[in-house]
């Protein structure tokens, strides 16, 4: 019935649209401007309803086609506008002739031609809506500058009519128009067949049209009534297309792609990999996939007319299942045992989803069948059972010896040696042995063999050194024991790395050494200096008596100084320094320190000169950053010569050599004109304890430049020296500007 009362409608609709048209062509001979006007207003109209259309739509429109067209159609009607508005006749732009209507025509049907071609390159694409706007406003503006400017060429000359460029023109506009016909032809299924139809008919008769066109040598010549009538034929079928066809079936044209969607989503749920069902919040099974029916065996009727809770093996956790769905709106990783329905149990792993369709909330769960998963975890539970606690989690390393071969090692194991655990798992005894270092071998062969024997009944214990596959070596303590290990006799030993251990150690044998050294010195001249004036205290003058108390001075200041130095040293080596991180002014801290310093600095008329912007701004421990600042101070000044300069200076944002990280920080230059340091001595100059033979005269314990370092370092800085032997040296430090 509906479609009888449509087919009526569209023939009552063709006898208006034929009526007036023809009605149209008999004001042609009243009056030939008013048949002119009527004409263009029509598809004036036509491309402004278009646009409206398209604009309002453009969220929704899914083929770029139409938005391209509607877009491109508000300026093809503002250039028509204007063409109507300057026809031969009206006299509303004065001065211009035919020719200016005739080349607003051609600008148009150009502009029109290229649409309809873009408008089918992109009917698949996704298109920016502002480019296109800007993208037509700029060609329309130019378009319209060169005619009104008589930079366009010529299209119609008084007397002559036609130009070559006019007719050459439709040719080449009627060309572009059959291209997009052979293109929307490609893309056919992107349109319904009806519209796709009106579209081509509105291209074919504008083709029509253009030919006309390039016949008429007066601007009121029938060549040119019968181009306007074929033009409101082609904006007619365009009318149809898009207005009326997007109106009464906007689904048609926004929504093709949804079908294909549907089809495309329930392809995939029927292949998917997992079982899917789908139920209504009562627990009425409306759909399942393929792989559903594979897993449980039912059918999608007998699924409607079962209790799903007995299909659990324990039927109570289907409650818990909709309990925890209800509650939180979806289930995730549920595993439970059911029963299908052959009878046989399998497990499975569910996962569901409360959502809503429409007005409806559905439960959506797909089912992944875990049995084989799940029979390989329990054999895998049942045999590692014996071990995981001591194991698994242990940081020691663990291993287990059986009949020469290795049988067992965690990841421990892996992380001290550096093999993985399937190489490990390859070795003979023999190979593990080639892994303990040569000169420890006989040892750990001698207390393993004393465990084999039984003389040792408990654990026994040994330290040695060890190769790693990195070719490190490492220093471990083994502790090892005879068990049984799957009812045979086996050796069990752990491993801990202590290596940091033994380097401490010697760290703390090579400091002993060294201060107990460094003390000896100082302390024999303070005995001897105070012995000296103990005994010769009524007959020695005051001069020597000033310089034994100088020299006792300076030894005191000297243990003072190594006594601090290394307290220093001891929280670095032991990670124990904490520094206390604020923000400082690095002027600030050197103007501190050069006020201390410079008394000791003019015995020797030593100038300082400072080049530090006062807003530079750091990050660190202003404590620390004094002590590296106060050492290379010192050393400046003990090694200058008199009547010298140290100069002082901070590049901020520096990036050069002594930044290799191209970190954002601060190069600080101190530069002195002394001595200098000789190139073999360079290499050592950080090594605690190291002094360079022309300096042995110069106090100082030789740690200054090395805590220095260590400092800077903390800071995640560093210090470099540049020097030229018997002419000066420039310490930098560069820090870099930290963000907490």
């Amino acid at each position: 019935m509906s479609d009888s009362i449509k087919i009526k409608s569209d023939y009552i609709e063709l006898i208006i649209f034929s009526l007036v048209l023809f009605f149209t062509y008999l004001t042609s001979f009243y009056n030939y401007l008013l048949f002119h006007t009527i004409a263009e207003l029509f598809s004036i109209i036509i491309a402004g309803g278009i646009f409206v259309i398209a604009w309002n739509s453009r969220k929704n429109i899914d083929n770029s086609f139409f938005l391209v067209m509607g877009i491109s159609f508000l300026f093809i009607g503002f250039i028509d506008l204007i063409h109507t508005l300057a026809y031969t006749g009206l006299n509303i732009f004065i001065g211009y002739d035919s020719n200016l209507p005739t080349s607003l025509w051609i600008a148009a049907r150009y502009l029109q031609a290229f649409s309809f071609l873009y408008a089918a390159l992109v009917v698949n694409k996704k298109i920016k809506v502002p480019y296109l706007l800007i993208g037509y406003t700029v060609i329309t503006t130019i378009l319209l500058y060169f005619i009104f400017m008589g930079i366009f060429p010529d299209c119609y000359i008084e007397g002559s009519g036609l130009t070559p460029f006019k007719i050459v023109s439709e040719y080449i506009i009627d060309f572009i128009l059959a291209i997009t016909i052979i293109i929307l032809y490609k893309f056919r299924k992107f349109f319904d067949r009806t519209v796709f139809i009106f579209i081509i008919s509105s291209i074919l008769t504008t083709i029509i049209s253009e030919v006309a066109f390039t016949f008429y040598v007066s601007v009121y010549g029938f060549s040119n009534l019968i181009g306007h009538i074929f033009k409101i034929i082609a904006f007619f079928c365009l009318y149809k297309a898009v207005i009326v066809i997007g109106l009464e079936n906007p689904y048609n044209l926004l929504f093709r792609k949804l079908k294909k969607s549907e089809e495309r989503y329930f392809n995939l749920f029927d292949s998917s990999p997992v079982g899917i069902g789908i139920a209504d919040i009562q627990g009425n099974v409306r759909a399942i996939n393929k792989e559903m029916y594979k897993i449980t065996g039912y059918t999608l009727k007998e699924f409607k007319t079962m209790n799903l809770a007995s299909t659990y093996e324990d039927p109570s956790l289907r409650k818990k299942f909709l309990n925890q769905l209800q509650t939180t709106g979806k289930v995730h990783n549920f595993e439970a045992k059911f029963k299908n329905k052959s009878g046989n149990f399998y497990y499975a792993l569910l996962n569901a989803e409360l959502i809503n369709i429409g007005d409806e909330k559905v439960i959506i769960t797909n089912v992944q069948d875990i049995t084989d998963k799940k029979q390989f975890e329990l054999a895998l539970s049942e045999s590692e059972e014996k071990f995981r606690t001591i194991a698994e989690e242990s940081s020691l390393g663990i291993v287990i010896l059986q009949d020469g071969l290795v049988k067992y090692c965690n990841k421990a194991l892996t992380d001290i040696t550096g093999y993985s655990e399937d190489e490990i798992l390859k070795w003979s005894q023999m190979e593990f042995a080639k892994k303990i270092h040569p000169d420890d071998l006989p040892n750990v062969i001698e207390n393993y063999q004393r465990n084999v024997d039984g003389e040792i009944t408990s654990s026994s214990y040994y330290a040695c050194r060890i190769i790693t596959k990195a070719d490190e070596i490492k220093w471990i303590e083994i502790r090892s024991k005879g068990i049984n290990y799957l009812e045979k006799p086996a050796d069990f030993a752990t491993f801990i790395d202590i290596s940091e251990r033994k380097k401490a150690e010697r760290r703390l044998e090579q400091l002993i050494s060294t201060v107990s050294h460094e003390l000896r010195t100082p302390i024999t001249v303070l005995l001897m200096s105070l012995d000296y004036l103990k005994n010769h205290r009524d007959t020695i003058s005051q001069d020597v008596e000033d310089r034994l108390m100088e020299g006792i001075s300076r030894n005191i200041h000297l243990l003072n100084e190594l006594a601090e130095n290394i307290l220093i040293l001891s929280k670095i080596d032991e990670k124990r320094m904490e520094l206390d991180w604020v923000e400082y002014s690095p002027l600030e801290v050197i103007n501190e320190i050069l006020t201390l310093m410079k008394p000791i600095g003019q015995k020797k008329n030593i100038n300082f000169e400072l080049d530090i912007d006062e807003n530079i701004q750091l990050r660190g421990d202003p404590k620390r950053i004094d002590q590296i600042f106060r050492i290379l101070i010192d050393n400046s000044i003990k090694y200058s010569n008199n009547d010298s300069t140290i100069e002082i200076r901070a590049i901020n944002n520096y990036k050069g050599k002594f930044n290799p990280n191209n970190d954002s920080g601060v190069l600080f230059q101190f530069e002195d004109h002394g001595i200098g340091i000789h190139k073999n001595d360079l290499p050592h100059l950080f090594d605690r304890f190291y002094r360079a033979e022309n300096v042995k005269d110069i106090s100082g314990t030789g740690l200054g430049l090395s805590i220095a370092k260590d400092l800077a370092n903390l800071h995640y800085g560093d210090i470099y020296v540049e020097s030229d032997f018997g002419k000066g040296s420039i310490f930098y430090v560069f820090l870099p500007k930290i963000k907490l």
